[in-house]
């Protein structure tokens, strides 16, 4: 077992941004490329499979478990969100005690990084010209917060870490350990007294005391040492729960039965009185919605109560539930807003995951400040004989000694110019304190899902005027007119097949609207055999023609130009200016109790080629985009 723990491997990622109410955010991982790798000469990007389990979560440690006073004590848990700058983490510190302080002073202080760590045996990695790709790194294992002062995105070993020396938490903070904290203060005045409830008498061999932290009042037992002990007893909203709580926890033993005694005796006849109410409803119609069981609100309501509601936007009902307006999120009716799903109905939820995008990762990405221009060779034009692969270059066979004939080759340029693709929503602040979800990570999560999607759309279908050119639209797409109107034809796709850039056979795919489904299934060959799926027993098979595809509801539909589309994605280049960007104000609409939140983006796209390309026999056209006509017309 120890030489596992010496082989576990680390990686250091983005600085731990910590807020005094013990919340911890930052980038456990961030993204790079080979141009830009750690000192080990080795990246982490989008493609590095980090095998996510759901939900995506991992526990807090300190220092990977290696401080002699913290150990591998579990200090909280944090979600993890991929962005495009890397793995963002959020999450919670639990605040039990002087240690859990002592983490939170250190990173109030700046003074702390991320690093994640997971089992050698899962790494994956794949040597490059310039560096290494971490293809495969697990995450879910290790999120742990670490002084070590090492330079940014550096890999290492726990037994390297070890060797490294690094200071104990209490030499680190020894003022957390001098002077007596309280969980909740900020962090800002350590000698400021602890509002706290205590008692004179012992309950067993602990006293008890009340700290509020996070709007809760948590009540611990106290040690010898007169610090709290392990997990709160119990929590209370209010000061008063507390105090009663210790009250009654240090009333005399013989008393304290008693009333447990007279308790159950009145819970007993509560039962009996129950058991006859309901002997008296079961000859009753039941009411709508009482035969279902995953939840009821505090008035009794079912989750088929709060879809009726909704379908007659009966505002009072749905207010009554619990449930909350989501878009502009006020009280009024109307069609301004969503509804927010009540908390006692989450569980039967379950989010929609988009599908995933098809052009950006395949595309030849490039970051830049601004507009650019990219060079290109013109393919345009044909002279039979020539091929012109070459933007005008050729070669022709000599004798010695004779003139060299001389050969022109075509320049072009691309713009390449950055459009900006955005929203906000705002949010009622009330709603943001009382959410039983993680609001801001949902939202956020549901942003950067809505500007991958229109991205991507606009990469397929964009028509180039304020946004980019898509393949669909693109003047380098080869059209190919389809043999017959509102369908989809094996010799269709054959003919596409054959306009499809030679050296794109090994790489390109099949891009196919949702709408096409069933017309591929039904697809027959000349003789009538169906040819894609040959029954109803098998699933369908992988590729189409020897090469993959992929259903989307981003293109056309079924009889439109677009519906199907051949592409290599190698040939399109997409240009983003500082990757997706998430934020929030609370001075936007400040008097309107309203945080608001924006995201946006900054991306072109168009396509390498200006034309098909000609081959040799000056008819034949191809390229590495191919569509597939909307009518039997050329």
């Amino acid at each position: 077992m120890g030489k596992q723990i010496d082989d576990l491997v680390l990686s250091l990622g983005g600085s731990v941004k910590m807020l005094a109410d013990g919340t911890v955010k930052g980038y456990l991982v961030r993204f790079t490329d080979e141009n830009k790798p750690d000192l080990t000469k080795e990246y982490f990007d989008t493609k590095t499979d980090y095998v996510f389990k759901e939900p995506k979560t991992s526990p807090i440690y300190y220092h990977h478990g290696q401080d002699p006073v913290i150990g591998k004590r579990v200090l909280g848990e944090v979600a993890m969100i991929p962005d495009d700058v890397g793995v963002w983490v959020e999450g919670q510190l639990k605040m039990r005690d002087k240690y859990d302080r002592a983490i939170r002073q250190l990173g109030l202080a700046g003074k702390l990084s991320w690093s994640s760590g997971t089992a050698p045996h899962l790494v994956e990695k794949e040597p490059g010209e310039k560096a290494t790709h971490i293809t495969r790194w697990p995450l879910g294992m290790d999120a742990t917060l670490t002084p070590t002062p090492a330079e940014p995105r550096n890999a290492v070993t726990l037994k390297a870490l070890r060797a490294l020396d690094t200071p104990g938490l209490k030499a680190l903070a020894p003022e957390a350990f001098a002077v007596k904290a309280t969980a909740g203060d900020g962090g800002d005045s350590p000698q400021k007294k602890p509002k706290i409830v205590t008692t004179s008498q012992k309950r067993r061999d602990n006293m008890l005391r009340t700290y509020p932290s996070g709007g809760k009042f948590h009540v611990y037992a106290i040690g010898e040492d007169n610090e709290p002990v392990g997990m709160p007893v119990q929590t209370f909203d209010d000061a008063d729960g507390a105090k009663a709580y210790i009250e009654d926890q240090n009333k005399p033993e013989m008393l304290r039965m008693a009333e447990m005694f007279a308790a159950s005796q009145a819970k007993t006849l509560d039962g009996v009185l129950a058991k006859m109410d309901g002997m008296q409803k079961a000859w009753a119609v039941p009411k709508r919605g009482a035969d279902l069981t995953p939840g009821m609100t505090e008035n009794g309501k079912s989750f088929d109560d709060f879809i009726y509601a909704i379908a007659n936007n009966d505002s009072a009902a749905l207010k009554a539930m619990g449930s909350t307006r989501t878009k502009t999120l006020s009280e009024d009716t109307g069609a301004s807003g969503a509804y927010l799903v009540p908390e006692t109905f989450m569980p039967m939820m379950n989010r929609i995951e988009p599908e995933m995008e098809i052009v950006y990762p395949r595309a030849d990405r490039q970051s830049v400040n601004g507009p650019i221009r990219m060079p290109g060779i013109s393919t345009a034009g044909q002279t039979a004989g020539e091929t012109n692969f070459l933007g005008g270059v050729r070669a022709y066979w000599t004798e010695s000694g004779h003139e060299k004939p001389t050969t022109d080759v075509d320049f072009t340029q691309i713009s390449l110019n950055p459009w900006e693709l955005s929203g906000y929503i705002p949010v009622f602040d009330q709603l943001l304190s009382r959410s039983v979800i993680n609001l801001p990570g949902l939202l956020s999560g549901l942003f950067t899902d809505a500007l991958r999607f229109y991205r991507d759309e606009s990469f397929l279908d964009g028509t180039g005027a304020g946004q980019p050119l898509g393949i669909i639209n693109s003047p380098g797409t080869f059209i190919q007119a389809r043999l017959g109107a509102g369908a989809i034809s094996y010799l269709d796709l054959v003919a596409m097949k054959q306009h499809l850039l030679s050296v794109s056979w090994t790489s390109a795919h099949w891009i196919f609207s949702i709408s096409c489904y069933e017309s591929l299934i039904q697809m027959q060959n000349p003789n009538g055999n169906y040819i894609w799926q040959e029954n109803a027993r098998d699933g369908e098979p992988s590729t189409i023609l020897g090469l993959p595809y992929v259903f989307t509801e981003k293109t056309p539909i079924l009889g439109t130009q677009g519906d199907v589309v051949l592409a290599d994605e190698r040939y399109y280049y997409v240009a983003e200016e500082g990757g997706i960007s998430i934020a929030s104000s609370e001075h936007v609409l400040f008097l309107s109790n309203q945080t608001v939140f924006k995201f946006f983006c900054k991306v072109d796209g168009q396509e390498k080629l200006q034309a098909p390309i000609y081959l040799k026999d000056g008819t034949t056209q191809v390229s590495p985009f191919v569509v597939l006509g909307s009518a039997a017309t050329t």
